[in-house]
């Protein structure tokens, strides 16, 4: 992916930040682990496999929106913590948005090596406020975790649901508290609530994520 360090963030003590051509902020980059789309990412050398230092590493996996979640994982998989995203009733209409200092201080506590986030674009019979919502949202995600350093990359709905057993298709909420219920039975609890799938589908991305990492893709 190319792109260019923001000189905003050149300065001595802040972390690196890679830009778009248009100046945007995409991805920090960070030791071995690349910036860059989970369906059209390349192996690189020494990422093909687990090393002992991502077996050990936690990772944040985001499910994007306003009512998304976020899960914290360890490189074997468990699962540590779920939490919704927080949010805050912003602008003329009062829609929820998440909150960059509340998540801020979520991924400063849990302290991750690295990061999966869900990438949603456009679909077709989106409304305008709607997608703009879920621009925002993805905007917010990515630029607080570029700011605190924190390396990330891109799966799609359709990866991460393959990976997961989901089909696709509208309706499958439920079947994702399912999935993530059977592979994490001594967390159920925290997928108790009908409108816990989101918090099912972030821990799904960070499974996902890491069985892309296993294969060096």
């Amino acid at each position: 992916m190319t792109g260019e360090f923001s000189e905003a963030q050149t300065r001595e003590g802040a972390a690196p930040v890679r830009t778009g051509r248009t100046g945007g902020i995409t991805g920090a980059p960070a030791g071995p682990f690349d910036v860059c789309e989970a369906t059209r990412a390349p192996a690189r050398e020494g990422f093909s496999e687990f090393s002992e230092p991502l077996k050990s590493a936690r990772i944040i996996a985001v499910d994007i929106g306003a009512h998304g979640a976020a899960a914290l994982l360890d490189g074997a998989g468990a699962l540590l913590d779920v939490v919704d995203l927080p949010t805050l009733d912003a602008g003329p209409a009062c829609r929820p948005e998440i909150s960059p200092a509340l998540f801020a201080g979520i991924v400063r506590r849990w302290a991750p090596a690295r990061a999966w986030v869900e990438h949603i674009g456009p679909r077709l019979g989106d409304r305008p406020a709607g997608a703009f919502a879920f621009g925002g949202s993805k905007a917010t995600v990515e630029t607080t975790l570029a700011v605190l350093g924190i390396p990330f990359r891109s799966i799609t709905p359709a990866v991460w649901k393959r990976a997961a057993g989901i089909p696709a298709g509208k309706g499958m909420k439920d079947l994702a508290r399912s999935r993530a219920i059977e592979r994490w039975p001594d967390r159920a609890d925290l997928f108790a609530r009908k409108l816990d799938h989101d918090r099912a589908e972030a821990a799904l991305i960070g499974w996902a994520g890491l069985q892309r990492e296993g294969m060096g893709r």
